[in-house]
């Protein structure tokens, strides 16, 4: 007697998940359909939402991250080929934060988290400096990635030698 009701019980704990997961992939097909029309109306701003809300709807495995992914990259990359480099900027920091609100005991998408951090770090440099210190140094100083690139120096551990 005891079998049937774990069997039940788990029987209806499967169709739950089950049904929870048709509607993350629903909801992400969705949200990229709407997106791919917006961009196809030249609606970016939108276009631009509604990727990131697929991209939020996170299903590993599906694929479609990827896809939001690419076209919010497009969208953000049409923003700096056009000299909008605010709003250029704006669309990579959405696209890397949408890939951080998802994650848990792993980061989905570090390939274009590590993609925009570069394009972000660029993109700022672009912009006039803010300090005095920061007005003395050439483009290629304030730019983080190239900064980094060229470093000298080594890595040196921040732990204390007490610890």
């Amino acid at each position: 007697m005891l079998k049937r009701p774990s069997l039940t019980l788990f029987a209806c704990m499967l169709i739950i998940a089950a049904s929870g997961l048709i509607k993350i992939y629903l909801n992400a097909v969705d949200e990229l359909e709407k997106a791919d029309a917006f961009f196809d109306q030249k609606d970016f701003a939108q276009a631009a939402t509604h990727y990131e809300r697929s991209i939020r709807w996170h299903l590993p495995g599906s694929g479609l991250q990827d896809r939001a992914a690419e076209g919010l990259w497009e969208v953000a990359s049409n923003h700096e080929a056009a000299g909008d480099h605010e709003r250029a900027l704006n669309d990579y920091r959405l696209l890397r934060s949408a890939f951080y609100s998802v994650r848990s005991f792993y980061t989905p998408g570090q390939k274009w988290i590590d993609r925009c951090n570069e394009k972000i770090a660029g993109l700022m440099a672009l912009n006039p400096p803010y300090s005095e210190a920061d007005k003395a140094k050439s483009f290629e100083q304030r730019d983080r990635k190239s900064t980094r690139l060229n470093s000298s120096h080594t890595d040196i551990s921040r732990m204390p030698s007490s610890a």
